[in-house]
């Protein structure tokens, strides 16, 4: 038996095969475990641009993913509820002393979906940005500044929360408290245990100049109204192995949904590798094979997190021949192919720039 296990042990990490260990630290940075969430069933969602806070879901030709958009992993454990989120957004402003009228992520939750309960569920902020970075550190704001999970909070910065710009707009990580997620008038908690359930509206709000413009939701109400209707909320239903099940509808019994299930699912590789696939440690980019080469040769490159990258061949005079590649890429190595059957025998360059970086390497065209 022990020979078989072995031999099954080597089998999988031939194939790259790998179990990641439920283990989460805040510091806005995508854990390993996340990487094993396969979409909504297991707490894993998109949020896409189009899915707008007000019933307004249809896509805008003037804006994209890259104005405002963003990916959420949730998660628990016998103590807290678990948020990381990567957001789009192509201007990133906390300039606003009002914190909601900022770059901000909300949630907004019923802790016992089928109790009818008064005064406003519980909830919590985090903006984009800190004070060190914030035009308005009035407008900052983070879990347990206010209220609003029921009593005050003492959280703490890069231990309950953080943040992190990036190239395409910044990330954010949180933990709650359970016993923390509770209505201050009646004491309603979520029952902690796989199988129970919870009303929750995800908001993602921008702020493009001096106020909140826009809303994107996850919820089944789509409407700001999320913050004091809880029949607006969708439903998160506890699992084994600390992954939570999002469904767009509200479990009690609320208006028919406005949103659409669909909208959610996300591409597993759209700001991450595919499951099991390594993550690459850096930035690189590696000499082209074969080299000399006639006609064609291949680059490869690697990005350690999501990047716009700019991969571009030149001649020894510094002009431009092709453009290779010109584009968003998610974690991973990646490789191009580059045909010089119109270039002459010689040495030309090839540059890749990516997170404020610059790579470049020479290869010799040979006929």
């Amino acid at each position: 038996m022990y020979r078989v296990l072995l031999i099954l042990f080597f089998i999988l990490a031939f194939l790259g095969i790998t179990f990641a260990q439920f283990e989460i630290t805040i510091d806005a940075e995508k854990d390993a475990w996340y990487g094993t969430l396969m979409g909504p069933d297991e707490g894993y969602i998109h949020i896409p641009y189009y899915a707008k806070a007000g019933g307004d879901a249809i896509p805008d030709s003037a804006v994209d993913e890259y104005d405002l958009s963003a990916w959420c992993w949730l998660a628990w454990d016998d103590f807290y509820l678990y948020f990381y989120t990567e957001v789009w957004d192509d201007v990133v402003l906390v300039n606003n002393s009002t914190t909601y009228q900022n770059d901000a992520v909300e949630f907004k939750m019923d802790p016992d979906p089928f109790t009818e309960s008064t005064g406003d569920p519980p909830n919590c902020r985090l903006s984009s940005l800190g004070e060190d970075v914030a035009d308005e550190p009035l407008g900052v704001d983070f879990p347990g500044k206010d209220a609003g999970l029921g009593e005050q909070w003492d959280a703490t910065a890069d231990g309950d929360y953080a943040r992190m710009e990036t190239d395409l707009g910044y990330n954010l990580e949180f933990r709650l408290p359970w016993d923390m997620i509770h209505y201050s008038s009646t004491g309603e908690e979520t029952l902690v245990q796989e199988g129970s359930i919870f009303g929750l509206a995800i908001n993602i709000m921008d702020n493009d100049e001096t106020q909140r413009t826009t809303i994107i939701q996850w919820s089944s109400g789509m409407h700001d109204f999320v913050w004091s209707d809880v029949t607006l909320h969708g439903t998160v239903t506890f699992l084994a192995d600390n992954k939570l099940k999002m469904e767009p509808f509200n479990s009690a019994g609320g208006a028919d949904p406005l949103s659409d299930p669909s909208w959610y699912i996300p591409e597993i590789d759209a700001v991450g590798p595919e499951n099991g696939a390594v993550v690459p440690s850096e930035f690189k980019l590696a000499q082209n094979y074969p080299n000399p080469f006639n006609p064609s040769t291949t680059i490869s490159y690697s990005v350690p997190k999501t990047s716009k990258v700019i991969l571009t061949v030149y001649d020894v005079m510094g002009r431009e021949i092709a453009v290779l590649e010109n584009s968003v890429k998610a974690a991973g190595t990646y490789s191009v192919s580059f045909n010089a059957t119109d270039l002459s025998s010689g040495i030309y360059f090839y540059r890749m720039m990516a997170d404020n970086k610059v790579f470049t390497k020479k290869f010799t065209v040979l006929k």
